[in-house]
């Protein structure tokens, strides 16, 4: 590791560290317990124990590889994720140097090993914090290759590490296309070898999903690529009373939230959405009593209702669309209620943290100067994961693994290049 990376690396570690060591022995959030109680199975030799929801294996497994090798160790698992997040931000370095310089590379890294949000990210079991590492290496590997230091290996390893991010979260399973789009448009070869490296990028994908996909279809028989919930969570951002909000996340019937939303229709509409979704509720039930897997019934269910929404009425999908990649840009999530991390102070450092960085990253991307075509790959991860959360539901935690991406092009507004 050379000098500046080396900085990068011990002011990200220390930040994080100093964070993850002042946090009590225990867990906070739902997520948290899923996925500790996903990877205490794991640790005990019970296997991958999980609803179809919750079968992303990345982070699970990091965290059963830990309580196996430390035991039940938050503290432990944190400070691997401190590790990991201080590698991110070297990779990250290594991604704006070959970009434009070791000036540029050095500022954007030296940002993320500073930004309040990725440091809080180690010291919580998210899969925001192991799916950025195996994302940013990938994501440098298909750079080489767009820049023509790379052959059909190095794509599919680019592919294998792409696929890996996506079994954190499969939503960025997306971004494996989106660079091979971007490839295609302006990689330094002729089209042929252009077609090669992007098979090889989908092959080096596969590999990796497919395995799972397989899995999945042993442990709950049907097609789960990674986890289950794209349905519902498609037709949670378009449903009748989606308003592009965060809060759409935790939108189902019979929850307190669509009781306050329906006693805002009008009375006629708000008689037809109660009577079509009692029929909706009916369905699901009969479905959960056969297959045990709430998520698997709903997308079964919703998946009909939500395209049939989609068609009706595609304007009304374009304006939830803008209202989500509003919430997903936003500095923090704004919901009805609102949890004990969303003080004034967090909610200050937050706007501190993000809006300027933002407003930079704008400048860079639209003002930057010659060269446009090598920023390619970067501007493919950051417009397909945006347009697929304005398509599902958004909220500012999903948006984190691309602040990375953003503050390359901050940096670019910032260093002559």
């Amino acid at each position: 590791m050379r000098r500046p990376g080396l900085v990068v690396f011990v002011v990200a570690l220390g930040l994080r560290l100093a964070w993850v060591l002042r946090l009590p022995d225990q867990l906070r959030w739902i997520d948290e317990t899923q996925f500790v109680g996903i990877a205490r199975s794991l640790a005990a030799g019970h296997g991958f124990v999980s609803d179809s929801y919750r079968a992303n294996p990345l982070l699970p497994a990091y965290l059963g590889l830990v309580f196996r090798a430390f035991g039940e160790s938050l503290l432990a698992a944190r400070i691997g994720q401190a590790v990991i997040g201080a590698l991110t931000c070297v990779v990250l370095l290594r991604i704006g140097t070959r970009l434009a310089g070791p000036a540029l590379g050095l500022l954007a890294g030296l940002m993320l090993a500073l930004y309040p949000p990725h440091v809080y990210l180690a010291g919580v079991f998210y899969v925001d914090c192991v799916l950025g590492l195996p994302l940013a290496l990938g994501v440098l590997l298909a750079l080489d290759v767009h820049q023509g230091r790379g052959g059909v290996g190095r794509a599919v390893l680019a592919g294998g590490l792409l696929g890996l991010a996506a079994l954190a979260r499969p939503t960025f399973l997306v971004v494996v296309p989106a660079l091979a789009l971007a490839w295609c448009l302006g990689a330094a070869a002729g089209v042929r070898r252009r077609l090669e490296l992007t098979a090889a990028l989908g092959l080096g994908a596969l590999a990796v999903v497919l395995p799972w996909t397989a899995r999945n279809e042993a442990a709950y028989g049907r097609l789960v690529p990674i986890s289950s919930g794209l349905w519902t969570k498609l037709w949670q951002g378009n449903g009748p009373l989606a308003d592009g909000s965060a809060d759409d996340r935790d939108l189902l019937w019979g929850r307190d939230l669509w009781t306050r939303r329906l006693a805002r229709l009008d009375p006629e509409r708000r008689r037809a959405v109660e009577e079509q979704y009692a029929g909706v509720a009916r369905a699901v039930g009969e479905r959960l009593a056969r297959t045990g897997d709430f998520y698997l019934a709903t997308d079964e269910v919703l998946r009909p209702v939500v395209l049939d929404l989609v068609r009706r009425d595609p304007g009304r999908v374009l304006v939830l669309a803008a209202r989500k990649t509003a919430t997903l840009y936003s500095a923090f999530s704004r919901t009805e209620t609102q949890n004990q991390d969303t003080t004034a102070a967090m909610r200050l450092v937050a706007a501190v943290s993000f809006y300027p960085l933002l407003g930079l990253a704008a400048v860079g991307a639209f003002c930057g100067r010659a060269g446009g075509r090598r920023w390619l790959p970067i501007s493919a991860v950051v417009v397909s994961v945006t347009a697929t959360y304005a398509l599902l539901t958004a909220c500012t935690r999903f948006r984190l693994p691309l602040d990375p991406y953003l503050m390359l092009f901050a940096s670019r507004a910032l260093v002559r290049t």
